[in-house]
């Protein structure tokens, strides 16, 4: 007999979808359920005496326990009113739950029969199993679809239960059975999922859910259920398993989010990355997470995504203690099952951002001290003229150098000199307003941005607290040194009209300075311009000079204060001109510095006050005691290899090295000490003496006297000049000489202009004077001929 025959009627009916049915069999014939002209409708259009209410209570039923009967009538036709039992249950097919129901003619005992009918058809529609077991009689009957499923031939199936327990895999039969036991106990839905292993060695995945029918006195009689394949699902859902494993163990965290923001899967990346579970991920959207997030934005975001395939930007997500997390988000648009999601690679760039935003701080700001550099000095100095522009205000830069800076850093050294530098932008920034911008332009100079000045007495006030507070000493490493600060002042618009000009106008402001004496500032004039021109056309021709024998030696007497006689002489640098006459060395020896051309100039220098030597040395009638002293600057001294050379031309030209003394001033002992004594000792060595120039304007430090093989001490004009009037002028060149001969030193005092000057230097006992007392620097003949005069 054809099974349909005693399938009861079954459907399928969609719960999402106001219950249509989507299936129903031909058993439902009897109950004149068509199916043509069924299908498709509601299930209270096809049984009208079960309301929406009644479906929607009944699926929450089935939903909550897993199953759920309902008693009805059912109008068959006119004359017939049949009294019929609906027994609903939960089936998943192709991803979505369905209601399953079963219609039992309660007025008939074959309900059972008509039952295996249904199931049969609903597996060969659904490609779902069916089957039902008699357990009063131990008869398992198995559809043809559950049949091919197990990949049985049905002829030679034993239909019993225990029969079908052997077909399971081995390792799940023990759950199978007690699943199945528990249901009958219970009087619950059967469920379980198993495995059929094949002689192969292939497996399937079975979904089996099932229904138990009870007699009138409790006694379970049938039990009717349905087989699913599910292996493909299996399979899916371990490639996702999998995919998500491997998600889980990519060092980037993944987003998949949809169009409306919706975060639909995180891998463990990300929720280390924000602090969150995942269960807490997928309860926001990217605009909880994002504090720039704007719907407007986004959209346009998302249209570029779809239209390019992929886009890469960068924002904020805000972790779930509070910090906010800057992250490079690479988005790209993929479909699954017909929608469209971005699966976003998201990267943690908070180290990228540092090291960004450590390079943009060293491109804009001084390593050393930390201060605006020269580049975003030039920027923000041309946002305050825009802003001076704007507003009719003036803008106000003081331009600072220390004066005797790069005398200390070639005598002590880059890192002392480092350290004064630091120390010196500290006190600078202590005068500062918070408005105004303090930069170091680089070396030793430092600008300072004025805003909004509008008084000129402020800037005064300004400049002159900085001088104050750089007159203390600096202690770097227990070691004491003074520098001051000469400052230039200029104004935007008054003073000038361009951003170069500004810079230019308090440059030059600040040289005015400096040539004032240093230590003080001065105001950008008109006729400043006009200095530096000529400053510039003076290193201009500075390098022709010496090419062109522009440069000269001047040699100024220096005498034995006991016999009067001329026994020494200071060599003195002298450029004359050929458009500006002589040119003071105050003027030349600090351009020569900046040039580079000191050493060259010191070398020429020594090379013609050894030769003027010996010429004196020819003339001399029988007295070789006389000496010629040349002066060599710090900045010559430790850049230079000058004991060699010099030693050698000496040599060269047959000339006593104990006819020369080298004049060093104090500074250039405070460099390295083992440097600079094998470079003297070298010197001495040699036969040279030493004479330690302007001694008590310096650093004065005793210790050094003790250190180095000074051979003379030179009193320095400034205690000279007022030794007629001043007793504690006296006191101090009295000083100097007694300590000069308690070390084995001579004196020799400069300036000295009058009788009187040199009467008092001779009562204190010193050994020499030179000054106008005697003669000015003169040309070499002149000296020569003074000497014969003499």
């Amino acid at each position: 007999m054809d099974g349909e025959a005693y399938a009861p009627p079954i459907f399928l009916a969609d719960p999402n979808n106001r219950f249509q049915l989507i299936y129903v069999n031909r058993a439902c014939l009897n109950f004149g359920i068509q199916i043509d002209a069924q299908f498709g409708k509601t299930l209270t259009e096809c049984i009208p005496t079960i309301t929406q209410d009644k479906l929607d209570e009944l699926w929450a039923k089935v939903c909550k326990s897993g199953k759920a009967t309902l008693l009805t009538d059912f109008q068959k036709s006119h004359e017939t009113v049949l009294s019929i039992e609906l027994s609903l249950s939960q089936m998943v097919h192709a991803g979505k739950n369905l209601m399953f129901g079963c219609i039992r003619d309660t007025s008939e005992q074959g309900a059972i029969l008509h039952a295996r009918v249904a199931l049969e058809d609903a597996q060969r529609i659904a490609h779902i199993g069916s089957w039902d077991v008699d357990i009063l009689n131990d008869v398992l009957t198995w559809s043809d679809e559950t049949f091919r499923i197990w990949e049985i031939d049905k002829t030679k199936f034993e239909a019993t239960f225990a029969a079908f327990v052997e077909t399971v895999h081995p390792d799940d039969r023990e759950k199978v059975v007690h699943n199945y036991n528990q249901s009958l106990i219970n009087k619950t839905l059967y469920q379980v999922e198993h495995r059929l292993l094949f002689p192969d060695g292939r497996v399937k995945y079975i979904q089996e859910r099932g229904e138990p029918f009870y007699d009138d006195d409790g006694r379970p009689i049938r039990f009717i259920g349905t087989s699913l394949d599910v292996t493909e699902r299996k399979r899916f859902e371990e490639l996702v398993a999998l995919q998500n494993h491997a998600l889980d163990h990519m060092g980037e965290a993944v987003y998949l989010v949809d169009e409306d923001a919706h975060i639909l899967h995180v891998n463990n990346a990300a929720c280390k990355m924000l602090g969150y579970t995942q269960e807490e991920l997928l309860t926001r959207r990217v605009c909880d997470l994002d504090p720039n997030y704007d719907p407007a934005t986004w959209h346009h975001h998302w249209n570029d995504l779809l239209n390019q395939k992929t886009i890469t930007l960068e924002t904020l997500h805000r972790s779930k203690s509070g910090a906010l997390v800057p992250i490079e988000v690479n988005a790209n648009a993929i479909e699954y099952e017909g929608r469209r999601v971005n699966f976003a690679l998201v990267r943690d760039i908070t180290e990228r951002k540092r090291i960004e935003a450590q390079i943009q701080h060293q491109a804009s700001y001084d390593a050393l001290t930390g201060l605006p550099n020269r580049r975003l000095f030039g920027d923000r100095l041309r946002e305050k003229i825009s802003t001076a522009e704007r507003s009719g205000s003036n803008v106000a830069i003081l331009f600072i150098d220390l004066d005797r800076f790069k005398e200390v850093n070639d005598t002590l050294g880059h890192h002392y000199g480092d350290q004064l530098l630091i120390q010196a932008a500290q006190r600078i920034q202590r005068c500062v307003r918070e408005s105004d911008t303090l930069a170091r332009m680089g070396g030793d100079e430092f600008v300072l941005i004025l805003p909004d000045v509008t008084e000129i007495s402020h800037l005064g006030r300004v400049a002159q607290s900085i001088i104050d507070v750089m007159a203390s000493p600096f202690d770097v490493d227990s070691q004491i040194s003074y520098v001051s600060a000469s400052i230039g002042i200029a104004s935007y618009p008054s003073d000038v009209d361009s951003f170069e000009g500004l810079i230019s106008a308090a440059d030059q402001a600040m040289y005015f300075a400096k040539e004032r004496g240093r230590n003080c500032f001065s105001f950008f004039t008109p006729a400043m311009q006009k200095q530096v021109q000529q400053r510039l056309s003076l290193a201009n021709d500075l390098r022709e000079a010496m090419s062109k024998d522009q440069l000269q030696i001047h040699l100024q007497p220096i005498v034995d204060i006991v016999s009067g006689q001329v026994v020494k002489a200071e060599a003195l640098v002298r450029w004359k001109h050929p458009k500006h006459g002589m040119v003071s060395p105050d003027k030349f020896i600090p351009i020569a510095e900046e040039m580079g051309l000191i050493h060259e100039i010191g070398d020429w220098v020594f090379r013609q006050a050894a030769e003027a030597m010996s010429l004196w040395l020819a003339k001399a009638t029988g007295n070789d005691c006389c000496q010629i002293s040349v002066n060599i600057s710090a900045r010559q001294f430790m850049h230079s290899d000058i004991g060699n050379s010099w030693v050698d031309y000496l040599s060269a030209i047959h000339l006593p090295p104990s006819h020369v003394v080298i004049e060093i001033t104090e500074s250039l002992l405070l460099g390295d000490e083992a440097d600079v004594m094998v470079k003297l000792q070298r010197l001495r060595e040699a036969g040279m003496q030493l004479a330690l120039d302007d001694f008590g304007t310096g650093y004065s430090a005793m210790s050094y006297l003790k250190k180095f093989n000074i051979d003379y001490l030179k009193i320095d004009r400034s205690f000279v000049r007022d030794l007629e009037s001043d007793p504690n002028d006296r006191a101090i060149a009295e000083a100097i000489v007694v300590m000069a001969h308690r070390l084995g030193l001579r004196t020799i005092a400069e300036g000295v202009e009058t009788e009187h000057q040199k009467d008092i230097l001779a009562q204190v006992g010193c050994d020499y004077v030179q000054g106008y007392l005697y003669a000015k620097p003169m040309p070499v003949e002149e000296f020569f001929a003074f000497l014969e005069a003499k």
